[in-house]
């Protein structure tokens, strides 16, 4: 997206230049009795080539272009009393800076600020960006949205062989040592060459600091800006792709009340805005939970136009102060497995064809973890009792519905329907990845589980 393009979008929304940020104009004088602040992290810094010894690369989709129709979505719907809105923007553009963003109501024009470039991988700018949001327009709840690409719990350096290509032109060989495969990133009409290996996952990714936020880094950020404000998000939405896995979820479960994302991957086009905001600032008085399956409905709404097949998309809210109590019922299942699992034939094959037959997503190493339960629950034909106790009771804290870990699910499309019921879970066909036991969630044992089952070392 080059500089004049930009220049024409941001004078045609907001008819004038942006003012340079400051301190003071930041602040709110006093708390007002607005209920909602919105603020979007808009990691748009994507779509870089990379030169290497074949040509030039791309590893992600061009994201800014998308972020130039997300805003005008929030604009059409406009902010109010009870509901604030507010953007940091980082773009693909070559020129050293970066904007923070004021909507404000359906008649007036938005506010922009002009700050530094910033590194949308770095976790202490989207800390400074929430402690800003927050401090520029208090309120009863914020919805922070991390809005890019993204892809799960997976920790690997996807920018790792652009930093340090081979020097022979032999692609074939390259290709082969660093996993080069499509994008399961926000999907265009056409394919983009993504640079990953099995574990490559990350939210957040910046080409021009080929850096990204990992997921200890989120918890970290969104730790730091409580710890600053004394205030925690009531709602983390993921406008990105593959992010609705209990791993993620439990590793935000002490940071927001509510989780929204998608367990597969999601259209360019991403969160309808302008039905989403518009529904808020009629009703403010939302809570958390209701906002979130608001947000639900919405989003696969959106994606139902009159023809006979319906596009495979999926969302789910996710309730993270119950990551815990089901954590614990993921350990008594894993604890029964493996208490038995030398001596039980049953139990080995009935693990193995529940692997090989649970609903997958595109990435082929994410379980839909429900469906997963099910094939278990048919394969198995043994009898020991705390085996089927916690598979039963695992699987019956994953219905949906108010009071429950899910909240809400909507998923459309062939198999989706009936097999992608909200939470997703790392299972990979053969190995595991190094970096799972970094994860909160390695505390239940899961990945050792997966380490027997697969048989590694």
């Amino acid at each position: 997206m080059c500089w004049e393009r930009l220049t024409e979008w941001l004078a045609g929304i907001f008819r004038g230049p942006p003012v340079e940020d400051s301190e003071e104009d930041l602040m709110e004088p006093k708390p007002t009795q607005r209920q909602w602040t919105l603020m979007l992290y808009m990691a748009g810094d994507n779509g870089k080539e990379f030169p290497t010894a074949w040509g030039a690369e791309q590893i992600m989709a061009e994201m800014t272009s998308a972020g130039y129709d997300d805003l005008d979505e929030l604009k059409a719907a406009g902010a109010s009393d009870g509901v604030a809105v507010l953007a940091q923007f980082d773009t693909i553009t070559e020129n050293d800076v970066s904007y923070r963003l004021e909507i404000k109501g359906p008649d007036q024009e938005p506010e922009l600020l002009r700050i530094d470039e910033t590194n949308c991988g770095d976790p202490n700018t989207l800390r400074d960006f929430i402690i800003w949001g927050m401090k520029r327009r208090p309120a009863e709840h914020y919805l922070l949205v991390l809005w890019n690409h993204g892809g799960g719990w997976k920790e690997d350096d996807i920018y790792a062989a652009y930093r340090h290509l081979p020097r022979t032109p032999d692609r074939s060989r390259a290709m082969s040592q660093t996993g080069v495969r499509k994008a399961v990133f926000r999907k265009t009409a056409g394919h983009v060459l993504g640079i990953q290996d099995d574990d490559t996952r990350w939210i957040c990714a910046d080409d021009s600091s080929k850096d990204f936020l990992d997921n200890g880094e989120l918890k970290q950020a969104l730790a730091e800006a409580a710890e600053a404000t004394g205030q925690r998000l009531s709602i983390v939405g993921m406008d990105a792709c593959l992010m609705s896995m209990l791993e993620v979820a439990y590793q935000l479960r002490d940071q927001a009340a509510v989780l929204v994302g998608s367990q597969e991957v999601e259209p360019m086009a991403g969160w309808p805005y302008t039905p989403i905001l518009s529904a808020l600032t009629d009703c403010p008085q939302m809570t958390p939970h209701e906002l979130g399956e608001l947000i639900v409905q919405e989003y696969v709404r959106s994606y139902r136009p009159p023809t006979r097949r319906l596009p495979e998309v999926t969302q789910a809210a996710i309730d993270l102060r119950q990551m815990e109590p089901l954590g614990e019922k993921v350990t008594a299942f894993v604890a029964a497995l493996r208490a038995v699992l030398a001596d039980d034939v049953f139990l080995e094959v009935a693990l193995n064809r529940a692997k090989q037959d649970g609903f997958r997503f595109d990435d082929p190493d994410y379980l839909d973890l429900s469906d997963f339960l099910q094939a278990f629950l048919r394969q198995y034909r043994g009898q020991d009792a705390a085996v089927l106790d916690s598979a039963q009771a695992l699987l019956g804290e994953l219905t949906s519905g108010s009071g429950r870990p899910i909240l809400a699910n909507v998923a459309q499309g062939d198999e989706y329907a009936e097999r992608a019921h909200g939470l997703s879970i790392y299972f990979p066909a053969r190995g595991i990845s190094q970096f799972y036991d970094d994860l909160d969630f390695a505390a239940t044992g899961w990945g050792e589980l997966i380490k027997l089952v697969n048989r590694v070392a």
